[in-house]
C-alpha cells in the first residue's frame, strides 16, 4: 500500500471579489473565460454582474460549485502544476486554499454529495489515481491504488460509491469502488470499446457514459451493479458527454448527427430533441438546478461562448458576450 500524504494547506485571500459575501453575494454560474489573455474563472449573477474571482496570470480551469453553493472547486497551475483550489464564500472575505499541495497533477474535482470531501485525480503516484481529501486540505487519502491510470471520478447521490475510467482491462472501462471498503466493481466490458465519462442517475440505479467503438461514440447506460447494458444514442454519428437532468426523466447528450454539434434532450418517452439546431457547434451540456435550463457552449458568434437554453430549446439567451472563449459553465445549486 502506497503511503498516504497529507500536504500543508495554502491560504490565499482572493483578490477582487469582496462583493462576495453572505447573504446573497454568491452568483448563479461559474465560468472559465480568456478574456485577461489567460484562463481565469469568472462567476456571473443572473442579473448580468460579473467578476473575476480568481485573477492571477497563471491557468484556472475546471470549476465546480459544492453541493452547498458557498464553495468552488478548481483547478490551477499558480504553483508550478496543477492543483486544486477551494473558494470558500463563508465569510466576507473569500479564501483559496489549495487542498492538494504537490508537485505532481491533480485535477478533475468532484464534490462528495453532502460536500464534506473532494474526490479528484492525482499523478503524485506516476499514474492517474482516485484521491478524496476533505475541504480544507486535511485526510488525503488514496481510495483507487492500481498500476492502471484510473480518472474521471463521479460520486454516487448517496455518497457510497465512486464511478471512473481505468485503463485495467485492454481498452479503458467504467468502474465503481466503494468508498469505505475499497470494493472494486467492473460496470462494462472492453468488448463494448473505450468507455469513459461516467454520470450516475439522481436515484443511482444508473451510469450513463461515452464509449468509442467503430468510429464513432455512443452514449451508454448500465445498471450500478454491472446489469443491463444499453445503447442509449442508436445512431451512425458521434453521441457523447451525456447527463442527467437532476429528477431522473431527460438526458442530455451532445451529437454530430444534424451535420453540426448539437445539444439533443432525451426525453422519458423516448423522444429526441434538438434543442440547439441552426449554425455553429454546441458542446457541453449542464443541467440547471431546477431541470428547466440547459447551458451550453456555443461558437455560432465566431468564438466560444456560454448560452442557456430551455429544455426544450426556446428561451435561448447569451450569459456574456465577450470576444474571449468562455467554456466550463457550472450552475450554482
Amino acid at each position: 500500500m502506497r503511503g498516504l500524504v497529507v500536504p500543508a494547506i495554502a491560504v490565499v485571500v482572493l483578490s477582487g471579489c469582496s462583493d462576495a459575501t453572505m447573504p446573497g453575494g454568491v452568483p448563479s454560474l461559474a465560468f472559465v473565460s480568456t478574456r485577461d489573455g489567460d484562463e481565469e474563472i469568472y462567476f456571473v449573477h443572473e442579473t448580468g454582474a460579473l467578476r473575476n474571482i480568481s485573477k492571477h496570470p497563471a491557468r484556472d480551469w475546471s470549476p465546480v460549485w459544492s453541493p452547498d453553493g458557498w464553495r468552488l472547486a478548481f483547478v490551477s497551475d499558480r504553483n508550478g502544476n496543477a492543483d486544486i483550489y477551494v473558494a470558500s464564500f463563508f465569510t466576507p472575505t473569500p479564501k483559496l486554499v489549495n487542498v492538494s499541495r504537490h508537485d505532481a497533477a491533480d485535477v478533475e474535482p468532484a464534490w462528495a454529495p453532502d460536500g464534506s470531501r473532494l474526490a479528484f485525480t492525482s499523478y503524485r503516484d506516476g499514474d492517474g489515481e482516485i484521491y478524496l481529501v476533505n475541504p480544507d486540505g486535511s485526510a488525503l487519502r488514496n481510495l483507487t491504488q492500481d498500476p492502471a491510470p484510473d480518472t474521471q471520478p463521479a460520486w454516487s447521490p448517496d455518497g457510497s460509491r465512486i464511478a471512473f475510467t481505468s485503463a485495467r482491462g485492454s481498452r479503458s472501462d467504467i468502474f465503481s469502488i466503494d468508498v469505505t471498503r475499497g470494493e472494486v466493481r467492473r460496470l462494462t466490458g472492453s468488448a463494448e470499446g473505450d468507455s469513459y465519462g461516467p454520470s450516475w442517475s439522481p436515484t443511482g440505479t444508473f451510469v450513463l457514459f461515452t464509449t468509442l467503438q467503430d468510429s464513432r461514440t455512443d452514449v451508454m447506460m448500465v445498471q450500478s451493479d454491472a446489469t443491463a447494458l444499453q445503447n442509449l444514442s442508436l445512431h451512425a454519428a458521434f453521441d457523447e458527454n451525456p447527463t442527467w437532468s437532476p429528477e431522473g426523466s431527460q438526458i442530455a447528450f451532445e451529437s454530430l448527427r444534424d451535420l453540426g454539434w448539437d445539444i439533443f434532450v432525451l426525453r422519458g418517452d423516448g423522444t429526441l430533441l434538438n434543442i440547439t439546431a441552426g449554425p455553429g457547434f454546441e458542446s457541453a451540456p449542464v443541467w440547471s438546478p431546477d431541470g428547466m435550463r440547459i447551458a451550453f457552449e456555443s461558437n455560432r458568434n465566431g468564438n466560444w461562448d456560454v448560452f442557456i437554453a430551455n429544455a426544450d430549446g426556446t428561451g435561448v439567451i447569451l450569459v456574456d458576450d465577450s470576444p474571449a472563449n468562455e467554456s466550463s459553465v457550472t450552475w450554482r445549486p
